[in-house]
């Protein structure tokens, strides 16, 4: 899941988003509508269906981030 929120720092499209995260088809659906649901990403852009993290979606990255940090204490 982190994968993706790193993937969708730039905007993208689900192919690029699935290849940058390396999930399949079916694990990056369930993903992104996980993180949609939790607006962590949001759809940019309906026409070129695009995908970008938003600002929830850092924090939550961040946090992720500092956890993993802790752990390798």
């Amino acid at each position: 899941m982190t994968s993706l929120l790193e993937a969708a720092k730039e905007e993208k499209s689900r192919t690029h988003l699935m290849y940058a995260s390396e999930l399949d088809s079916r694990g990056l659906k369930k993903y992104l509508n996980f993180l949609i649901s939790k607006n962590f990403v949001e759809l940019q852009s309906r026409s070129a269906t695009r995908y970008r993290i938003t600002a929830k979606g850092l924090e939550f990255l961040e946090t992720h981030r500092r956890l993993e940090s802790l752990q390798k204490v």
